[in-house]
């Protein structure tokens, strides 16, 4: 059974098909409060404009500025003969360009094609209801970005040859790419090993004189698949050292336990404050926003989390207890329509 989201990834890369011997699966905080944004998105369709996070209400105002008057169905799980999934909404419909209306949200920070996944969820659609033509749209809130398809049986034959194809070559043809990041292949993959030896390479032996701003842009996306590759090595060292130390070649890799001291903050701060100025406790000591959240979270209730965190936040500020300082980031994009 394949799940619809899998599928940009399997149709590019049908050797991500085969199922893996030691899977790759990481726990990833953005994808846990995508699930939180998605079910704050689902009550707001249900029970209209509230007090919820701010990307789920443009959720739901997307559906019902395109719904064309629909009743949503929501989260509904599809399962077919091959293809299971969740479209985030969709609705019948009676109209003489499309069947149906979907649309599913994506929370994240990128970009990325999903119209397989969309028309995975066509396909269900019309093995599971009759719908002949799927009105699809993908909508990234925080990017302000739409992709809309209109998929009609043409679509759905194109979708099981390339289907197919990518079945009858699972395990003979690999392409590493973007889609890398959620294959549970990917710390197994020779494919994706020999993809990120060359753009080490790339980066490694590029001469001085060679770095252009041209080449700064080229180089950029190599950089950053190293950079995660790195990340994900030194996950699996740590979980192998866990059994015991490794040795090979007349050196070894063991983790070493070591003290580290760190103050109890409401503790700690009694004891500052009955012998310096306030202000001394502002100086020596911070706390660390992304834990206070992260602990508000871990308490709250399912679909209640991101509505909890933003409510400690906004009292937060109101106390005058939060501070706003300038950081650069480096940004990547597609920019369209427009000369290099």
């Amino acid at each position: 059974m394949i799940r619809c989201s899998s599928l940009p990834r399997l149709l590019a890369c049908p050797g991500s098909m085969l199922r893996p011997a030691a899977p790759y699966d990481p726990v990833r905080e953005v994808a846990e409060e995508g699930t939180d944004l998605h079910e704050q998105a689902a009550e707001a369709i249900e029970h209209g404009p509230g007090s919820r996070d701010a990307l789920a209400e443009k959720a739901a105002e997307f559906w019902r500025n395109h719904s064309r008057g629909a009743t949503p169905i929501i989260e509904q799980a599809l399962q077919g003969d091959l293809l299971r999934g969740h479209p985030d909404a969709f609705g019948l419909l009676d109209e003489i360009d499309a069947d149906a209306i979907l649309c599913d949200w994506k929370f994240g920070y990128i970009h990325r094609p999903a119209r397989d996944q969309l028309l995975g969820y066509a396909v269900l659609l019309k093995e599971l209801h009759g719908v002949d033509v799927v009105e699809a749209h993908a909508y990234w809130p925080r990017l302000g970005i739409t992709d809309t398809y209109l998929f009609d049986a043409d679509d759905r034959a194109d979708f099981a040859r390339r289907l197919d194809e990518a079945e009858r070559m699972a395990g003979n043809r690999y392409a590493p790419g973007q889609h890398c990041t959620y294959c549970p292949h990917q710390l197994a993959c020779q494919a994706r090993s020999d993809h990120l030896a060359a753009g080490v390479q790339a980066l490694t032996t590029v001469d001085r004189g060679e770095i252009t701003p041209a080449k700064l842009v080229e180089l950029w996306p190599k950089f950053k698949a190293a950079e995660k590759a790195l990340a994900a090595y030194k996950d699996a060292v740590k979980a192998a050292l866990n059994t015991g130390a490794i040795t090979h070649g007349g050196h070894r890799l063991r983790l070493e336990q070591r003290n580290q001291e760190r103050l109890v903050a409401h503790k700690a701060k009694a004891v500052v404050l009955q012998t310096l100025p306030a202000d001394t406790w502002d100086k020596a000591c911070s706390v660390s926003k992304t834990a206070l959240v992260d602990a508000v979270k871990a308490g709250a209730k399912r679909g209640q989390k991101k509505k909890a965190a933003d409510a400690l936040l906004a009292d937060l500020r109101a106390a005058g207890a939060i501070s706003t300082s300038q950081t650069e980031v480096i940004n990547y994009e597609q920019v369209i329509d427009q000369n290099d």
